[in-house]
């Protein structure tokens, strides 16, 4: 097992039960390398534990920001009539 995503199905509940206490199992799986965590109950104070845990792990968490680019803008005109 080498990737392993927890987040709900959409159209689901938005959280799933997981927390940090559920993934101490993950620690066992040596050639686990990416862990997706989106919408869950992991907090992110958890995520020092984890990362001691699981160093070889890349953990996802969702959440990210974009910035916006001037080119994103999208200009929105009046109807002719």
């Amino acid at each position: 097992l080498r990737h392993l995503a927890l987040a709900p199905k959409p159209r689901h509940a938005l959280y799933t039960h997981v927390t940090v206490s559920s993934l101490k199992p993950l620690t066992a799986l040596k050639d686990l390398r990416i862990l997706y965590l989106y919408q869950t109950q992991v907090k992110l104070s958890d995520l020092e534990f984890l990362k001691k845990s699981l160093p070889q792990v890349k953990i996802e968490i969702g959440g990210y920001q974009v910035p916006a680019l001037p080119t994103d803008t999208l200009k929105v005109k009046a109807a002719i009539t």
